[in-house]
């Protein structure tokens, strides 16, 4: 790339940088130089912007000069987006990308996700009426872990077509993605996974299958099974509830107090326990 052009993405991206952030009113000022300006917010300030770069940005609808003061479009505030993600462009424009931390090599390392790619997340941040999220966290992280369960035991579908399939193979006999090709850790997945849906049952099965694992969207799970509109909705959170509790993902009790035990033993009246029980 030429280095003037370099120079001028660079320039733009720093006014447009500069307007769209949480800085107040951005305010035009003119410079001691010909052909310069200052931007000047209530928090910080920016020397030497040439004037052609304004223009040019004003040209091309992603900012707006009025009255000495220069604020960001909508067009700009995508642009900008693009420009500093540092992968495909579009998609990151459209993207709710995250953090999260995964196990590589025995290494906890952080990579950037989709979290629009699930409807849980969409469900756990998109508030509801009364401002509160649809599902709480231990619903949230319940769901995640039986997708997660759900990939390791290489339960998914194969897209794909297998080529690769012998006269043995259809036999049944060593064949591939068989028992005998898995390995302890997906073993372990599918028998966490089938000990997940027994404790759910099969009335919430099928829609946690279709919404944790599948990633279908609440519509189209409503529309291939026949139901009333908004009811997956209320059967996932139903579901979700009753596998939080099966993984153990309990809410704290404020009601409780902290030197409180659970009741280990019923007596009756009268009752005395025994001192050396045999």
């Amino acid at each position: 790339m030429n280095k003037s052009v370099q120079s001028s993405k660079n320039m733009f991206i720093k006014i447009l940088k500069f307007c769209a952030s949480k800085k107040g009113t951005v305010s035009i000022i003119p410079a001691k130089m010909d052909g310069y300006i200052t931007l000047k917010s209530k928090a910080a300030c920016l020397n030497s912007i040439p004037i052609i770069a304004v223009d040019a940005l004003e040209k091309e609808g992603m900012v707006v000069a009025s009255k000495n003061i220069l604020q960001t479009t909508p067009a700009g505030k995508m642009h900008l987006r693009r420009a500093l993600c540092q992968v495909d462009e579009f998609q990151q424009q459209h993207r709710l990308t995250g953090h999260r931390k995964i196990m590589v090599d025995k290494n906890l390392e952080t990579l950037i996700s989709n979290e629009g790619e699930s409807p849980l997340t969409r469900l756990r941040y998109r508030p509801a009426k009364d401002g509160k999220s649809y599902i709480d966290d231990m619903e949230f992280q319940a769901g995640e872990r039986l997708r997660v369960d759900f990939s390791k035991g290489l339960l998914t579908r194969q897209l794909s077509s297998n080529w690769c399939v012998t006269e043995n193979e259809v036999s049944g006999s060593n064949g591939r993605n068989g028992i005998v090709d898995l390995s302890d850790t997906a073993l372990a997945a599918r028998k966490r996974t089938t000990a997940a849906f027994i404790a759910v049952g099969p009335e919430f099965s099928g829609v946690l299958i279709d919404i944790c694992c599948f990633l279908k969207g609440l519509e189209l799970v409503e529309n291939e099974r026949q139901w009333p509109p908004r009811s997956a909705k209320l059967m996932l959170k139903t579901g979700l509830s009753i596998l939080a509790r099966h993984y153990g993902f309990t809410k704290p009790d404020n009601n409780r107090s902290r030197n409180s035990s659970p009741v280990r033993h019923w007596g009756s009246d009268n009752f005395k326990p025994e001192m050396f029980p045999e």
